[in-house]
């Protein structure tokens, strides 16, 4: 069964708040009375290493934002009350639920492993690991269905499984309303626009566009960007192609991520249609 990326993500996210946070409340706790302090006091008084000072700062963001904690000039903060520590850990809470709902533009690692990479699946329960998805596959169709305007695909490469994917993705996957938008290279043995022409039906839902681009000494600008986007909300940007090793065989690696992040990513898929033919 696929598991969610909205869900805690198996592989952890980048920024793990684990016994930082309950070190960093334990110093904001000590230092509420005085008149300011920075990180590297937070640091000191919880034993945090130099290496987790961008925990503490996001930490401290948590705090800011539930108006708890008063930023000053030259990075530096004060507490405006003595506060509970309890309630103080309650906030955390609250900020870590969010990042479980995905909520927050924390990146997610997504890891696929495919259908028989059996010795990779062996290795990677040994250290305590499972697959966001079964499939790559499994990962579009996530998307997909969370399209409502346009689900975008950037890959350089697709095949036969890969079309026979895509149609099966248009017809009963994608909501009605939605459209893909596919970047990628023209493949010689089946080009898009052959395929297309003989569905009339998923033509008129897909748009694609062939990014490659003479340049001298007979070499060519080509792109091997591989991005999925959801609108310009929800993006995965990691190993995978249109094909059938990424779709069902081949253990791929990604990031997950929201919010701006996604945002950007939505404008650079822009840029590269915009600059492809």
């Amino acid at each position: 069964m696929s598991t969610s990326p909205l869900e805690p993500p198996i592989l952890g996210t980048l920024l793990d708040f684990g016994d930082i946070s309950a070190r960093t409340l334990q110093a904001l706790n000590a230092l509420h009375l005085r008149s300011s302090f920075d990180i590297h006091s937070v640091a000191r008084m919880g034993h945090i290493p130099r290496d987790q000072h961008r925990v503490i700062a996001h930490i401290l963001e948590i705090l800011i934002k539930a108006n708890l904690l008063e930023p000053l000039s030259g990075e530096r903060y004060r507490c405006k009350r003595e506060i509970d520590y309890a309630y103080l850990s309650g906030i955390i809470d609250g900020a870590m639920a969010g990042l479980r709902r995905g909520t927050c533009n924390e990146p997610k690692m997504i890891l696929t492993l495919g259908h028989h990479a059996i010795h990779l699946q062996a290795a990677a329960h040994a250290q305590g690991l499972r697959p966001n998805f079964e499939t790559t596959g499994d990962l579009i169709n996530h998307l997909a269905v969370r399209s409502q305007k346009q689900l975008t695909l950037v890959t350089p490469f697709y095949d036969h499984q890969g079309l026979a994917f895509l149609e099966k993705l248009v017809r009963d996957i994608l909501p009605e309303q939605a459209e893909i938008r596919l970047i990628t290279r023209r493949w010689e043995e089946k080009p898009l626009e052959t395929w297309l022409a003989d569905r009339p039906e998923i033509s008129r839902r897909v748009a694609y566009r062939y990014y490659r681009k003479a340049l001298e000494d007979n070499r060519y600008e080509t792109s091997h960007a591989k991005l999925i986007l959801a609108d310009d909300t929800q993006a995965y940007v990691g190993s995978a192609n249109l094909t059938a090793a990424s779709l069902e065989l081949s253990n791929e690696l990604g990031l997950w991520v929201q919010g701006d992040i996604a945002r950007v990513l939505y404008r650079l898929s822009q840029a590269l249609w915009n600059a492809a033919t």
